[in-house]
């Protein structure tokens, strides 16, 4: 068992997609927070304001801290959904007749 977890462990910090993926939720997630609260504050009548406006928990970093727990669920569901897809071992036909071959028969 630790030397399929450290096969899953190398696959997993050689991909390119799990780089990106975790510098995507790093960035993206506070800057999101920091517009959306931006938005919020701004006194205009625009249509992200009158949607962002209900999302708004509380003032300063409650506000802040609102704002990146709800972007943060999201972002690591499809962050870790893009990791999953791209990252899954692949079956190539030679290792599929290989696993399904009768242990009587000849390799």
């Amino acid at each position: 068992m630790g030397a399929a977890l450290a096969v899953e462990g190398l696959k997993l910090r050689k991909a390119t997609a799990a780089r990106v993926a975790a510098i995507a939720v790093v960035v993206a997630v506070p800057a999101m927070s920091a517009g959306f609260l931006a938005a919020a504050r701004a006194d205009i009548d625009g249509p992200l304001a009158a949607k962002i406006a209900p999302m708004l928990q509380g003032t300063g970093w409650a506000g802040l801290m609102g704002f990146v727990g709800q972007i943060l669920s999201i972002g690591m569901l499809l962050a870790v959904g893009v990791v999953v897809l791209v990252v899954r071992p692949r079956v190539h036909r030679r290792d599929l007749r290989v696993a399904v071959r009768p242990p009587d028969a000849a390799p």
